[in-house]
């Protein structure tokens, strides 16, 4: 009989074996092991990280610039689809990703070795069973998910008033708009997580970054870009600040679920992105326009994907970096939206601009690099 000593080493070794070690933790198979505090918002970001924050970044400044397009060719074609009905097949969609992705990591479970090399039939004939269990052990997961619902309930308002900020604002004045969230983010996460907090250097790194989104935002009021005569500036301002609010909210609360270690909601991270996607679906049907694709062109097709896609990325990025570091990625994008924006829809690019740009990423750099205090309960390992 193994002494708790050696069970512990035992289960040390399983967490740290390559591939199949990382799919049981998220799965919650398998528990973490229990390591030193990790600073999340420090630049000592691994290759895996990186890869979100890249990601993200080119998420962000795609989504942007494709429903900008898409109301663009709406207004020569006369042919409006509703945003509502988008919402809905993109909350759809990522329910499918989730279900595909939780029953893959089923199939390959106890597969070792390159999987698509040498267990690629066995995968394909043994995915659809496993998706239907799947989906079957998803909705149970639905008997835990109280907290979940009225952070689903905000991120619904988020995401159908985003799609009237966008038809009312140019692609780069909505993007600097939208930062502003970085500040309300950090203030709500102060307030709600009570381990976390920012040094000094932090916060005159974010109120320096909103010194350059505001010379941004002159630079690009002064451009030349073609307006829509059907746009209004009032209604749009009103609604990407009203969406900047609810994300702030949402994404912290959805954070402290996401890491806290007590909480009763299952810890994969696919779950709970089911979870958020079911409960948005549900008022959503509500609002419905039959049919459901009218008058959906590729390029609608296009923001689909990328916004279910964007989905999963926020729930991996909140888990493994956080809400803020997961903000500093739009202010990154916002200036690649706004480069590639001018050069499509119209407009130049004049000195403030390229100012404020500069300051968004030293800003982002001082605030990343800036020694922290932030911790959080699933850091220190305290227990509610």
């Amino acid at each position: 009989m193994s002494s708790p000593q050696q069970v512990s080493e035992k289960q040390r070794l399983m967490v740290v074996t390559p591939d199949r070690a990382s799919l049981d933790i998220e799965l919650g198979t398998l528990a973490p092991p229990q390591s030193p505090p990790v600073d999340k918002t420090t630049a000592s970001f691994n290759s895996f990280q990186l890869m979100l924050l890249a990601l993200m970044v080119a998420q962000n400044a795609g989504v942007v610039l494709a429903t900008r397009y898409s109301h663009t060719s709406v207004v020569e074609s006369h042919k409006k689809y509703y945003p509502t009905n988008l919402v809905l097949a993109i909350e759809v969609a990522k329910l499918c990703l989730c279900v595909l992705i939780v029953g893959f990591q089923r199939v390959t479970k106890s597969m070792t070795g390159p999987l698509m090399k040498h267990h690629a039939p066995r995968i394909l004939l043994s995915l659809p069973l496993a998706c239907s269990r799947a989906l079957v052990s998803l909705l149970l997961s639905l008997r835990y998910s109280l907290p979940i619902v009225p952070i689903a309930l905000l991120y619904l308002v988020q995401n159908n008033i985003l799609y009237i900020a966008l038809a009312n604002l140019p692609a780069p004045l909505f993007q600097l708009c939208y930062q502003t969230k970085l500040v309300t983010t950090a203030l709500f996460s102060v307030f709600m997580i009570k381990e976390r907090s920012y040094t000094k250097t932090q916060w005159m790194a974010l109120v320096t970054l909103s010194f350059g989104v505001f010379l941004a935002v002159v630079g690009e009021s002064n451009s030349k870009a073609k307006r829509n005569e059907n746009e209004s500036m009032i209604l749009g301002l009103g609604a990407v600040f009203t969406a900047t609010l609810t994300s702030a909210i949402a994404g912290v609360c959805y954070e402290k679920v996401l890491q806290s270690p007590n909480t009763s909601i299952p810890s994969s991270v696919w779950t709970r992105n089911f979870q958020l996607s079911f409960f948005s679906l549900l008022p959503s049907l509500f609002l419905l326009r039959l049919p459901l694709f009218k008058n959906f062109t590729t390029i609608v097709y296009v923001i689909l994907l990328l916004q279910a896609f964007g989905g999963l990325l926020v729930g991996l990025i909140v888990k493994h970096l956080n809400n803020v570091i997961k903000g500093l990625t739009g202010a990154v994008s916002l200036v690649v939206g706004t480069l590639v924006s001018s050069v499509v829809f119209g407009g130049t690019i004049d000195s403030s601009f390229v100012i404020g740009a500069v300051i968004i990423f030293t800003s982002v750099r001082v605030f990343t690099n800036s020694n922290t205090k932030t911790t959080t309960k699933q850091e220190t390992g305290k227990h509610t």
